[in-house]
């Protein structure tokens, strides 16, 4: 079967997207941050080395998915049933955005630890997670884990919010 161009639209915009993407964090993370001196030191002490680093393993999504593009066939069926399209959860979909939205709004004002444990327990709820284990851990255990490679890893100060949370603070 011939492979048609118009059948691998969406995966070249996707790949368009991606590329601009790329474009745009590098061109931030090379001229506007050493511009503001932001982006001085080694690579492991300066605030580029974490957009370099999703731009890198942007690039590499990016390569995989031409190259699988390239190799297999096209799926003959790419649109959904309209009884697919019918059964989709648009309010689920807005629940999450609404989550999304939250977090950004009070991001400063709860800190970044309490308003992310709260936002991934949220969207644990949304998802229909039933156990109380993964409401109680899984939510401070990725707060923590993004918060030390932030904090200590990439040197990046988080928003404290009312009470002041750091990791710091929290282990002394």
């Amino acid at each position: 079967m011939p492979v048609s161009f118009k059948s691998r639209i969406p995966e070249l915009v996707f790949l368009g997207i991606i590329i601009a993407i790329i474009g745009a964090t590098l061109y931030e993370t090379r001229v506007v941050l050493v511009a503001k001196r932001a982006a001085s030191g080694d690579a492991f002490s300066n605030s580029a080395f974490f957009p370099e680093l999703i731009a890198g393993l942007m690039a590499l999504c990016a390569l995989t998915i031409a190259i699988q593009s390239y190799l297999r066939p096209p799926d003959p069926q790419t649109e959904l049933d309209a009884d697919e399209q019918k059964d989709f959860p648009l309010q689920k979909l807005g629940l999450f955005l609404g989550i999304v939205i939250f977090y950004i709004a009070t991001f400063r004002w709860f800190g970044y630890y309490l308003s992310t444990t709260l936002t991934v327990a949220a969207m644990l709820a949304l998802l229909g997670a039933r156990s109380i284990l993964a409401y109680a851990v899984f939510p401070v255990s990725v707060a923590l884990i993004i918060g030390f490679a932030f904090e200590v890893l990439f040197n990046v100060v988080l928003p404290l919010g009312l009470f002041g949370l750091t990791l710091q603070s929290v282990f002394r």
